[in-house]
């Protein structure tokens, strides 16, 4: 039997023939801040500096090969979505020539 998985992002279509992984991370959200300064040559410029940390939460990806296939905003829903790939392996489910295709679902 092969597995394929469609990413959340529906942009990867790939065989699964390695494991998948949980990479679990902080995200921050900034307020940002426009300033103008003035470059070497005396040339003004705008940019944008983070100002403070307004939030920061951990975001929980199914990872393959470098591939992110699935962000949510849990591990325990990330193990719920690896769960739910096991589960095809022992119920057959959605065979198509020995073929399986698994869309992540987006929560």
């Amino acid at each position: 039997m092969d597995l394929w998985i469609r990413s959340q992002s529906r942009e990867i279509l790939t065989p699964i023939q390695e494991p998948l992984s949980i990479r679990e991370y902080i995200k921050y959200k900034t307020i940002k801040e426009r300033q103008i300064k003035e470059n070497f040559r005396n040339e003004f410029i705008e940019i944008y500096v983070d100002k403070e940390v307004v939030d920061e939460y951990i975001s929980c990806e199914i990872i393959y090969r470098d591939w992110c296939l699935g962000s949510y905003s849990t591990k325990e829903r990330a193990l719920e979505v690896l769960d739910e790939i096991q589960k095809i392996f022992y119920n057959n489910q959605k065979f198509i020539n020995n073929v399986v295709v698994y869309e992540m679902p987006k929560e």
